[in-house]
């Protein structure tokens, strides 16, 4: 094996990390950035604030019912091991947009915008360790 490497990778040391997290989105998904995502808006006129209100509303009725749901079937919907993409995320945005009357806006290859209302605080130790680490290996 360690000869396909050096053969595929022109001999380039790899360092391999694996998650303790069961896929990225258990990284970036809580039920605070959840409803950081349907309370951000491009204005804050009047009828911005009223829609960001809704998209709260709507949000918060979403993970009540998805978290019961999960917990109805003897599942943690915030453990790391829970597959956040399809038993969580899917099924949420698809009851979060019809509560507002629109198609889904947000399929599992989209799920990557929920990063844009995270902070530096949001984010678990695990990843700064992993993006120090390829840093490291990019700079050198």
């Amino acid at each position: 094996m360690d000869f396909l490497l050096r053969t595929i990778f022109g001999g380039v040391a790899l360092e391999n990390h694996i998650w303790r997290r069961r896929e990225i989105e258990n990284y970036i998904v809580s039920r605070d950035i959840l409803l950081r995502y349907a309370r951000r808006s491009d204005s804050d006129d009047l009828v911005g604030r009223a829609e960001k209100m809704q998209r709260e509303d709507a949000m918060n009725a979403a993970l009540e019912e998805i978290e019961g749901a999960l917990r109805s079937l003897g599942k943690d919907p915030w453990s790391h091991d829970t597959k956040m993409s399809d038993e969580l995320l899917t099924p949420l945005f698809k009851r979060y947009y019809a509560r507002l009357g629109l198609s889904n806006r947000m399929s599992k290859t989209d799920f990557h915008i929920i990063a844009d209302v995270l902070s530096a605080a949001d984010l678990d130790a695990e990843v700064l360790t992993v993006l120090d680490a390829i840093y490291r290996a990019v700079k050198t």
